[in-house]
């Protein structure tokens, strides 16, 4: 008798498992307008917006700036070895990365993600502070500097790979149905492209008009945007659709 219920659970979870594919293929045959209406209405749109904002600022917070030009930079600010500081601040943040897998099942989004992106905010200004003191030639051990420089830098680096990074991908993948997710995924990639494509396109710019330090001050800035961001609209969702959250 057990063998059998045993038996019929499994049909069941199979058969749930073939409509869920059958809904999802037939899904993928509805047409643009409909999606694009079902998620501009109802309770789709909010999130929707909320990822917007996200993926246009996460890349403006200086992790794509300090990455694509990280030796020339580093060069700029006399870090010793510049390639060997910009591998490090790398891997680094590739490690805070795989520690967040293990931390969200843990701790949730929301906390993590306020967490890591006020630890980023204080880091990153307190790079721009040292950075100002360095220009200033206040007389400050430059070897003291230097160190605190890279340190500060390396914190950046992981706590930006802990959630920054990441974590919008996780919402992104968790607040939509599967008929929206298709649409959503390509519009937030094409958004988060063009804010990667502007944050890198300026960095020069921002250099010629404040300096290096004015560099790291305006990432202080965003990273704080970001966190307000986070705090006000963000809400803990647990791994379930935005809707069932209330």
């Amino acid at each position: 008798r057990e063998t059998k219920e045993a038996s019929n659970n499994t049909d069941t979870e199979t058969n749930e498992e073939f409509k869920n594919l059958e809904f999802e293929t037939s899904s993928s045959g509805i047409g643009f307008q409909l999606l694009l209406r079902k998620l501009l209405e109802g309770p789709n749109i909010k999130p929707f917006l909320i990822l917007v904002g996200l993926f246009i600022l996460y890349p403006l917070t200086g992790m794509y700036s300090i990455a694509f030009f990280a030796i020339d930079l580093f060069k700029k600010l006399n870090l010793g070895s510049a390639e060997t500081v910009a591998i490090i601040s790398a891997v680094i943040r590739v490690f805070g990365t795989s520690l967040s897998s293990l931390l969200i099942f843990k701790h949730g989004r929301r906390k993590i993600m306020l967490v890591s992106n006020a630890a980023g905010t204080l880091t990153i200004g307190l790079v721009a502070m040292f950075v100002f003191l360095k220009e200033g030639d206040l007389g400050i051990n430059d070897t003291l500097v230097l160190w605190i420089l890279i340190i500060l830098i390396f914190i950046f680096m992981f706590v930006i790979g802990v959630s920054v990074c990441n974590l919008p991908w996780v919402l992104m993948g968790e607040w939509f149905p599967p008929e929206l997710k298709s649409l959503v995924s390509g519009t937030l990639v094409t958004i988060q492209f063009f804010s990667m494509f502007a944050a890198v396109q300026t960095t020069n710019l921002i250099i010629e008009m404040v300096g290096d330090s004015g560099l790291f001050m305006v990432f202080c800035v965003v990273c704080a945007a970001n966190t307000i961001f986070i705090a006000i609209l963000v809400p803990e969702t647990h791994g379930k659709l935005y809707s069932s959250v209330k």
